[in-house]
């Protein structure tokens, strides 16, 4: 992977996946003619032996569920969908799927069983690669931020709480306010004045996944060892970029074992969302169970295009997206029915203890001054 001509096969693979998405699940022109612009995202799995590629996700999307919205999710609303997120929530969808596969006897091409009764391996030949066309929100790409920014834009004291979601938490700022501060956790980008998301930002969580692994709390308990991005390539970044990124997503976590190796390539992309586009407000995603086996969805406030509905009414039927908390339960318990009884909060607390002891304290190194926690969203199947 590390060689120029691998860096630029993802590249090319992740563009002539991209065309293939449905329209729905691109940009398009408006009917004022104004332009919309999004990013695109992927996941894919690098063979250290033949170096071929095997895309698992394709992700686009640069929105984000405002946090008021999710006391009626019950698992079924999508809290981020910025591209990058949804592909590892399809990176986890498709490895329940493949552990699925080897539950019914059929073969995977990513997992196998493990020695451990009950349990599952990551192929040791296998290293994940995630594609982002830009550099992810947050820190990451302040540098690149400030670069593009013009001279009238606001800039807050550090006394100035507009700035922060919560006044007594100073090490978690509120999206893009007063870029020229480094090193803080920030919330998703937002206009000053739209409705509130705690969803912290895709650098913050990049980080924080490094330290804890990609894997969600369901394949954390099929897996008997936890996975890890071996590769971040964004396109066509500058020298300065590329060594502020590496910085940023090295120097702010507490486990040094799993760095990102942080790469770039060129990489021609005509629906990149700038500044002067407006960005789109549909997300896609779609997941490679198989080279033959894929689903394809869009995704609007959350929830499956066509399905959402006012805040003051309650979700439709079947208007989760595959990559949502509930269907992600859903498919497990199938898999697992000695937990059909229980709540995934329940589950979580119960089984997963030592994985959210791990996260508090990547948490305490990210942000000192204490978190900002979204919605503590509970349902069962």
């Amino acid at each position: 992977m590390e060689s120029r001509s691998n860096v630029e096969q993802i590249a090319e693979l992740v563009k002539k996946s991209y065309f293939k998405l449905s329209k729905s699940s691109r940009p398009t022109t408006r009917s004022n003619g104004i332009l919309e612009g999004t990013i695109v995202a992927s996941v894919i799995a690098c063979d250290i032996n033949t170096g071929s590629t095997r895309l698992i996700s394709i992700a686009t999307g640069v929105k984000s569920t405002p946090n008021s919205e999710l006391k009626r999710s019950h698992g079924k609303i999508v809290h981020d969908c910025h591209a990058e997120i949804l592909a590892l929530r399809g990176l986890n969808a498709v490895i329940l799927k493949q552990i699925q596969y080897l539950k019914q006897g059929q073969n995977s091409d990513l997992v196998v069983k493990s020695g451990v009764p009950g349990k599952f391996k990551w192929k040791e030949n296998l290293e994940l690669a995630l594609f982002i066309s830009k550099l992810p929100c947050g820190d990451a790409s302040m540098r690149t931020l400030e670069e593009s920014s013009r001279s009238d834009d606001i800039q807050y004291s550090d006394s100035d709480e507009n700035q922060y979601l919560d006044p007594n938490i100073r090490t978690i700022l509120r999206g893009r306010s007063n870029y020229k501060r480094r090193g803080y956790v920030r919330t998703k980008p937002g206009r000053i004045d739209s409705k509130i998301t705690h969803s912290i930002s895709c650098s913050d969580k990049l980080c924080a996944r490094q330290s804890t692994s990609v894997l969600n709390a369901l394949n954390f308990t099929l897996l008997e060892v936890p996975i890890y991005l071996k590769y971040l390539v964004v396109p066509n970044l500058t020298n300065d970029e590329l060594e502020y990124a590496r910085s940023s997503l090295h120097n702010r976590i507490p486990d040094k074992n799993h760095l990102l190796n942080i790469i770039t390539c060129k990489f021609d992309f005509e629906d990149d969302l700038n500044e002067l586009k407006e960005p789109s407000p549909l997300c896609g995603v779609k997941l490679y169970y198989t080279t033959n086996d894929t689903i394809e969805e869009q995704i609007l406030n959350g929830l499956k295009n066509g399905y959402y509905t006012k805040p003051s009414k309650p979700i439709r039927k079947n208007a989760e997206s595959t990559v949502s908390r509930y269907s992600l339960w859903k498919c497990f318990v199938e898999m697992c029915p000695e937990f059909k009884d229980i709540s995934y909060q329940s589950f979580k607390k119960a089984y997963c203890n030592d994985r959210k002891l791990n996260i508090d304290k990547v948490r305490n190194v990210l942000s000192p001054d204490g978190w900002v926690y979204t919605y503590a969203d509970d349902f069962s199947i």
